[in-house]
């Protein structure tokens, strides 16, 4: 069985991320920008900037977040690098990846019982952005999930290549490549 989409359509996700990241982050530093020169030159500002910029700074970091998951950039300790042998180390990443998406699918779930209290008391981000509070904080799940099908990604590579089982120019692979 050929395992080249599944990887290929975590890039593909991987890369739209990276656009919205971008997208909101360009966003947010120009209107902060104009808000800061209305405050500083004029005395005056847009009363929805301050509540939109503190919601994308939320997007931001969960979107950077399951960006360096995709990429393998979290943070780990690798202290066992040195002492395994290839096939051990394969090993010890499901095993880890493994673990890292329950605890990571463990916070996805707290994120979604959040945004549902925060369905039930229908409450907006401020009068001046009346945007819900359930949809402005509907990327903690989501992107605690994605970092969650990241990892058991990650554990499946792991687990093919000790099968031996081409699963093409994925992260993992490469890793193998250099060990």
């Amino acid at each position: 069985m050929k395992w080249h989409w599944l990887f290929d359509l975590d890039r593909r996700i991987g890369y739209m991320e990276i656009v919205l990241l971008s997208i909101i982050l360009i966003g947010t530093i120009v209107l902060y920008a104009i808000q800061t020169v209305l405050r500083n030159a004029f005395s005056t500002g847009f009363l929805w900037i301050d509540p939109l910029v503190q919601y994308s700074m939320l997007w931001i970091t969960m979107l950077g977040g399951s960006i360096a998951t995709l990429d393998q950039h979290h943070m780990s300790v690798d202290l066992t690098n040195k002492f395994l042998s290839p096939a051990n180390k394969h090993r010890v990443a499901i095993v880890t990846s493994l673990l890292s998406a329950f605890v990571v699918w463990f916070m996805a779930s707290a994120g979604m019982d959040f945004v549902r209290m925060m369905q039930g008391s229908n409450a907006v981000e401020s009068h001046f952005l009346p945007i819900p509070q359930s949809i402005s904080r509907m990327i903690i799940p989501l992107g605690f999930y994605m970092m969650m099908s990241r990892f058991v990604l990650r554990a499946l590579e792991h687990a093919l290549i000790l099968l031996n089982i081409d699963v093409g120019q994925s992260s993992a692979s490469h890793q193998s490549q250099v060990l």
